[in-house]
């Protein structure tokens, strides 16, 4: 079944999936190689069922994740967010086929309004969440079960879309499925060791995929 026909609910990330920041960019692509696979090895054995240990693993990510987003929170300041090719096509495609559009971050949600606004993207989303405001990040499950049940929808019907390990992680602890886009912070190895539903080397090859031409 086609991607368009299976899903009404598409959940996307925004640093480093929609917009990329350049200079910031580059800086944790060095950084975060070691923390990506860090990551994958502390999760490997538990992100396919929730235990004990696998709560305590997500607090010990969420803090760090928490860290990571005050970090793009002060590069933003000095060096704006640009949208990458495919967001807007990608977006008018979505809104066309009537489908809901939510953008889920661990951007605090002050600068995730702005950006989204400012980007003229807002009148393409339906809601905006950040972990910020639930006070619980990536990868808790919990921004996607509240975001379920604010768009009313069904979780078998809703797809989570992100760049970074810890967004497939995320989806697979909240029983979402997951596409993940390999031109942002995490590697196409590296998202495809996760086992994502979908995996794409680019924003622009999951554009070309939910075109009506390729059904």
């Amino acid at each position: 079944m086609h991607i368009l026909d299976r899903y009404d609910l598409f959940i996307f990330d925004w640093d480093g999936t929609l917009v990329t920041t350049p200079t910031f960019d580059v800086i944790t692509k060095r950084i975060k190689p070691r923390y990506n696979m860090t990551f994958i090895k502390r999760h490997k054995r538990y992100y396919l069922r929730q235990t004990v240990e696998n709560v305590k693993l997500e607090k010990q990510e969420a803090a760090e994740h928490s860290f990571f987003s005050s970090l793009y929170d002060i590069f933003s300041l000095f060096y704006k967010p640009k949208l990458k090719p495919s967001t807007v096509d990608i977006l008018k495609l979505l809104k066309a086929r009537h489908k809901k559009v939510v953008i889920f971050s661990d951007a605090k949600q002050y600068r995730l309004t702005k950006e989204v606004h400012d980007l003229g993207v807002a009148k393409y989303v339906d809601y905006l969440l950040s972990s910020e405001s639930i006070r619980s990040f990536k990868p808790s499950p919990l921004g996607l079960e509240f975001i379920i049940r604010h768009m009313r929808s069904n979780r078998k019907k809703a797809l989570y879309i992100g760049d970074f390990v810890s967004d497939v992680m995320m989806s697979k602890f909240g029983g979402v499925d997951v596409c993940a886009v390999a031109d942002g912070i995490s590697s196409y190895a590296q998202l495809k060791d996760t086992a994502p539903n979908y995996v794409f080397r680019s924003l622009k090859d999951m554009r070309e995929h939910l075109l009506p031409s390729r059904r």
